[in-house]
Parts: structure tokens; C-alpha cells; sequence
């Protein structure tokens, strides 16, 4: 059903679960936001997609700017 429509993702945020252990200091939702949009820009250059963020991931989404162009970006959740 879903999964023959959608890709998902699920992203390890720095310093959770197997991600990079960052400096005091580099955990702020501007420096997740950062880490996902270059995920997105270097492992999905075309595709659209929605972001859905859950606890501190939910705090990430609005701080997200979209260089990329308009309409990539189907909706924060």
C-alpha cells in the first residue's frame, strides 16, 4: 500500500544511535536541520518529499531552508 508509493527514511540524528558524536555545543535544531538538508541534497538531489520529525526531530523541520527550489518540499509534519 504505502510502500509502493513512498521511500521511507528514518534519520539518526547526531549523537543518537550509530551517528557521529558531535563537540558540546553543535546540537542545536539549526545544526540537525543542517545535517538533514545535506542529506537530502546529496542522497535524493530530484526526488519531493515530506519531512515528519517525532520528539526532538519535530523541533528540526521548521528550522529546514530548502535551497534547492520550490516545491521540493511537499510538507513539514
Amino acid at each position: 500500500m504505502l510502500e509502493k508509493r513512498y521511500h521511507t527514511v528514518a534519520v539518526e540524528l547526531r549523537g543518537h544511535g550509530r551517528s557521529e558524536v558531535m563537540p558540546a555545543g553543535l546540537y542545536r535544531p539549526d545544526h540537525y536541520a543542517a545535517d538533514i538538508i545535506s542529506l537530502i541534497e546529496t542522497k535524493f538531489t530530484r526526488e519531493k518529499f515530506t519531512l515528519i520529525g517525532h520528539s526532538r526531530g519535530s523541533n528540526c523541520g521548521p528550522c529546514c531552508r530548502f535551497p534547492t527550489g520550490p516545491g521540493r518540499c511537499r510538507c513539514l509534519r
